[in-house]
């Protein structure tokens, strides 16, 4: 009946309406969370931020599910389970960046022996040379960026070691 003629553009706009005012509520999966976090971040850490940010999403999470419980809605408690779950998964996300962010790329080499290290293996791209003091976080985009490379840690010039995607991931 409302999606017969004339009621299919005014459906369309209530329903795009709703899915917004939805995705606003203060949960972290979702935009409203993502702001509230940013809008913390004025006051303290991204980390923190996000903190109190899962905290709250866990709070609506857990009262939409009991919601959905109560009166047997389940796509409801289905949806608070979803931002239960998320926002605990954002927050260890952002956990984990920030300890890649803090680790030097010096505590996750192994001196190696640098006499493999030649001019001609750096100059067919198969290195990507970065300094000792970089941070784990910034060699690991580098890795996603280029899946076949290698990160050829240098401190003053000087060979440290090599990390592949495979001995990083071992490491974290």
């Amino acid at each position: 009946y409302y999606l017969q003629g004339r009621m299919i553009l005014p459906a369309l706009v209530l329903l795009n309406l709703s899915l917004f005012l939805f995705n606003l509520i203060p949960a972290l999966p979702m935009d409203g969370g993502r702001v509230l976090r940013s809008a913390l971040s004025f006051f303290m850490s991204r980390l923190q931020a996000t903190y109190w940010s899962m905290w709250l999403g866990k709070l609506i999470g857990f009262g939409l599910a009991g919601f959905g419980i109560y009166f047997q809605e389940w796509l409801v408690m289905l949806i608070g389970l979803f931002v239960v779950y998320h926002s605990g998964k954002e927050y260890r996300q952002v956990k984990q960046e920030t300890i890649w962010m803090q680790t030097p790329l010096s505590a996750m080499v192994n001196n190696t022996d640098t006499a493999h290290f030649t001019q001609d293996k750096l100059q067919k791209g198969e290195w990507i040379s970065l300094d000792a003091s970089a941070s784990a976080f910034q060699a690991w985009e580098l890795l996603l960026d280029h899946p076949d490379a290698q990160i050829l840690v240098i401190h003053q010039q000087t060979p440290l070691g090599v990390l592949t995607k495979e001995q990083f991931s071992a490491k974290l």
